[in-house]
């Protein structure tokens, strides 16, 4: 036998719940209902959605389970429907019914990386052009723009540094202690513009 963390597997009861476990959960499921209830973090975040849409477009391609692809349409059809203003800009939560804040660059570069995602799956032309619409939308709703030559991934965006949107991105430290999201990662997406 190990000396370290025991292995459950060798004995022959270790699926068997010891004597008086079940009293305890009883007595333990009673004074959590006694206690206020916690706070339910349940809104919607078109980041993390875009990375699901990306991981189900994946798992359906790879486990060939069309239930998967259809998941990820599904997830594609509700960041248009409901994270997507009227003017076409992209929103960064939803909840409740209600979509708000403007989406950042991690919101849309994990939305578009998303939507590359089925469109290999499938090739389907649409998911690779709502991409190319959503990278446009990002990169021509700032003011400042791109200097000729300038190689993007190297870029480094800044997020919420309590300055106006036209400073999208710039070199250098950030002084507010917000850090960088740099453009190696999910800024991938930005290199062929």
């Amino acid at each position: 036998m190990r000396k370290g963390i025991p292995n459950f597997l060798e004995q022959p009861e270790f699926d068997r719940e010891p004597e008086g476990m079940a009293a305890l959960r009883e007595k333990v499921y009673a004074y959590r209902l006694g206690r206020t209830a916690l706070h339910r973090d349940d809104k919607v975040l078109a980041a993390w959605n875009g990375l699901a849409l990306a991981a189900l477009a994946r798992a359906g391609l790879i486990l060939d389970e069309p239930r998967y692809l259809d998941a990820s349409r599904r997830t594609a059809e509700f960041l248009e429907g409901k994270l997507t203003g009227s003017d076409g800009k992209l929103l960064a939560r939803w909840r409740d019914g209600d979509a708000a804040h403007s989406g950042k660059l991690d919101d849309y570069a994990f939305y578009a990386y998303g939507l590359m995602e089925p469109y290999g799956a499938t090739f389907d032309v649409s998911y690779l052009a709502r991409a190319a619409e959503l990278q446009l939308s990002w990169l021509t709703g700032r003011r400042r723009t791109i200097p000729p030559g300038t190689a993007l991934p190297c870029w480094c965006f800044w997020r919420n540094c309590g300055r106006p949107p036209s400073w999208w991105s710039r070199r250098g430290k950030c002084r507010r202690n917000c850090g960088p999201f740099c453009g190696k990662g999910p800024a991938r997406d930005w290199r062929c513009w």
